[in-house]
């Protein structure tokens, strides 16, 4: 187990976005695989998730707006 970042979802979270949201993690994490293992700790379970790549990243960015 590597320890690394935790993401919080608002919300109801379903597979889907439950699953983006691991992606997006996994690729800040400091595992060396391309795939890791995260612990999904309010539905008391692990998925396996592959990193995201820049491009899916950036879809998801909050920017700050400069005024």
């Amino acid at each position: 187990d590597i320890p690394s970042p935790i993401t919080l979802v608002m919300g109801k979270a379903n597979k889907e976005a439950i699953k983006k949201a691991a992606e997006i993690t996994a690729s800040y994490s400091d595992a060396k695989t391309e795939t890791v293992n995260i612990n999904i700790l309010n539905r008391k379970k692990k998925i396996t998730a592959k990193k995201a790549g820049k491009e899916e990243i950036e879809k998801f960015r909050i920017a700050a707006k400069n005024d």
